[in-house]
């Protein structure tokens, strides 16, 4: 997010993955994070990267109930209506930097991606996280997305939407997940894991 995309990049999230996974560092026991339209892309290099050993999906899309333009806005509208107020001198600064041109370009891509077949394709543990209040990844979506993968579904309670949420929220399901991360041996016990993170929309490949 924040620089957008040359003309003729390919935004397929295949190819985003790809990209990702090249720019991944050469360790063990990864643990991907991806939020909004960053999920899809995770779950691509997670079936491409043996070394990814978990994943945090927060606010995944693309329901295939809402893959069309008109129902894809119509569910962030209501979203919006219960984003907290602080978000918004965050993001649209950046939503502005990356243009609409590359924005439009990336989810015509992402919407069409089958996330949740891609997902029960895998093995990987799986933290599905949505706000309350969030109907771009709603109840039932994410139940759905959930339910043939090693997944559990988290909803954050009170007045979160599609942002993401609290810090302590993040820590729990990321360092301290209730479905623990396979630890290779060679990693002592104890041991950090690294985390890496994915943002919506990068310009140069990353969803």
């Amino acid at each position: 997010m924040g620089h957008p995309a040359p003309a003729g990049t390919d935004l397929h999230v295949e190819q985003q993955g790809r990209r990702l996974a090249a720019a991944l560092p050469e360790v063990a026991d990864l643990v991907l994070v991806g939020h909004s339209a960053s999920c899809p892309v995770v779950v691509a290099v997670a079936a491409r990267v043996p070394g990814v050993v978990g994943l945090v999906l927060i606010g995944p899309v693309t329901d295939p109930q809402a893959r069309s333009w008109p129902r894809m806005v119509a569910r962030l509208l209501r979203t919006a209506a219960h984003e907290p107020p602080w978000q918004i001198p965050l993001v649209v600064p950046q939503y502005r930097s990356t243009g609409p041109g590359s924005m439009v370009r990336g989810m015509n891509r992402v919407r069409r991606y089958r996330t949740r077949v891609a997902l029960s394709a895998l093995t990987v543990p799986t933290h599905v996280i949505r706000g309350e209040h969030d109907h771009i990844a709603s109840a039932s979506w994410c139940a759905r997305l959930t339910s043939t993968a090693p997944t559990e579904q988290v909803t954050v309670p009170g007045s979160r939407a599609h942002g993401q949420p609290d810090a302590p929220v993040r820590h729990r399901f990321i360092h301290r997940p209730t479905r623990p991360w396979r630890r290779p041996t060679s990693r002592p016990s104890g041991a950090a894991r690294p985390v890496i993170l994915a943002c919506p929309l990068v310009g140069h490949g990353i969803g």
